[in-house]
């Protein structure tokens, strides 16, 4: 696998859209965010957080061994190689961008200053619905973007002949107190931001979730639809928004077409053996476009 470029592959996928990364969190954070930037460079940077943290071969090694109750450390050093990390970070992005779609994605602004963890999101409770988790991402000074998994949606709206993001937006009135501390759970080592919101984070804050505790939240998936039955989803939807597609015929979920973009010369096989029409996920029409994974 990935014969002629080993693990610098994988730094295509970070090069893919971090030059325009800044620009588009402020557009985001103004309203202004098009269709192209949000599902090109908003929707693989959120996916990018769940797999390129520094705990991320830690977790999937812990996975992989309780899944088949195999010691840690000799499973991660027997199977899990740098090539085969880097394989399943691409894959595990691809899954999350899949899941990022199938959110409601709503901008909160708040009154002050926020910190941000160091692995740059905190998980949180949606009390209405227990075993439904947010993601929560600093994306600045006092503005935070809310993940919340929803099994239906609308995620493209019509807008003058081509596409808007569904996006909503909101104020806080939380206490900025309770918002940097719950930011600070999901530290492993340290928070960032001003001094005055430092100062509001107490140090048993801090790594109250372990990478393992982390990762087990992070499989946990509230819809019926296996996420890896919807790998491949961001970019069967980047081709409905590039091309301004008005249909959904020809149009594929392919689990591996993250990898074989990145290595032409790798020798693939999916592991369901088939492509997924689009169309068991998306349906298009003439006020935009549907996702639903329940």
């Amino acid at each position: 696998m990935f014969p002629t470029r080993g693990t610098r592959a994988v730094d295509s996928v970070w090069d893919s859209y971090e030059p325009d990364l800044s620009r588009a969190l402020d557009k985001l954070i103004s309203g202004s965010v098009t269709a192209s930037e949000w599902i090109n460079v908003l929707v693989p940077f959120v996916a990018a957080s769940f797999g390129r943290d520094r705990g991320y071969k830690a977790r999937l090694v812990g996975r992989f061994a309780r899944e088949i109750d195999a010691d840690r450390e000799d499973f991660g050093a027997l199977v899990l190689n740098d090539t085969n990390i880097a394989i399943n970070r691409i894959l595990e992005m691809e899954r999350f961008a899949s899941r990022a779609l199938a959110c409601e994605w709503t901008v909160c602004e708040v009154r002050d200053d926020l910190v941000i963890p160091d692995i740059g999101y905190c998980l949180e409770l949606v009390h209405e619905y227990p075993d439904i988790i947010s993601m929560q991402f600093p994306i600045g000074r006092r503005h935070l973007l809310v993940l919340t998994p929803r099994p239906s949606g609308l995620i493209f709206k019509k807008s003058n002949g081509g596409w808007a993001p569904s996006i909503s937006y909101a104020r806080l009135e939380v206490p900025s107190e309770l918002l940097n501390r719950a930011l600070a759970t999901t530290a492993q080592d340290f928070v960032v931001g001003t001094r005055t919101s430092i100062d509001q984070v107490k140090a048993e804050d801090l790594s109250q979730y372990t990478w393992e505790t982390i990762d087990q939240i992070l499989e946990q998936w509230p819809f019926r639809v296996d996420t890896r039955n919807l790998s491949g989803l961001r970019r069967a939807v980047k081709d409905i928004v590039d091309s301004n597609l008005d249909s959904l015929d020809h149009v594929y979920l392919d689990p591996l077409l993250a990898i074989s973009e990145l290595e032409p010369q790798a020798e693939l096989v999916s592991a369901t053996g088939r492509r997924i029409p689009a169309d068991a996920f998306l349906t298009l029409h003439r006020n935009g476009l549907d996702l639903s994974v329940d």
